[in-house]
């Protein structure tokens, strides 16, 4: 699948697990509901996700918003529960207990899918489901202690 160009609805479970941050939005980013969410590591603001360098994933977008330069947009983002995403051809049951990896704001992929340097892990895969997987989010942070 491609990039969002419009809101989703995202199956969940394990509600009672998330939790939310509610980063600022990037200058002329758009965000929207259902969306995988990354921060831009440069910026410390938040983008649509993608396989980039300088991104760490913070969680799916709860509502749909466009950054201003100011920096005064935020967006509301969960974390820690499960969402069912799509999975690109790449992962199969295999992978169930790996963390895969962002291929856009919408799918998420293999590690040997996308090159090192470029890799955004999402979270843990817990089960498939027609194609898809649940996966267990978590929000890393930008840098490791």
């Amino acid at each position: 699948m491609a990039a969002l160009s419009a809101a989703v609805t995202r199956a969940t479970r394990d509600d009672h697990l998330k939790s939310h941050v509610n980063p600022v939005v990037g200058t002329g980013a758009v965000l929207y509901a259902g969306a995988l969410v990354n921060i831009d590591t440069a910026t410390g603001r938040a983008v649509a996700a993608s396989a980039a360098t300088a991104r760490k994933f913070c969680g799916i977008a709860e509502e749909t918003k466009t950054g201003d330069t100011a920096g005064t947009v935020r967006c509301r983002v969960a974390f820690g529960h499960q969402a069912l995403i799509n999975a690109l051809t790449a992962l199969t049951t295999a992978y169930v207990g790996s963390d895969c990896v962002i291929s856009t704001d919408n799918d998420a992929t293999t590690n040997s899918a996308i090159s090192t340097a470029k890799r955004v892990r999402v979270g843990e895969i817990t089960e498939f489901e027609s194609g898809d997987v649940w996966v267990r989010l978590r929000c890393y942070s930008s840098a490791t202690v």
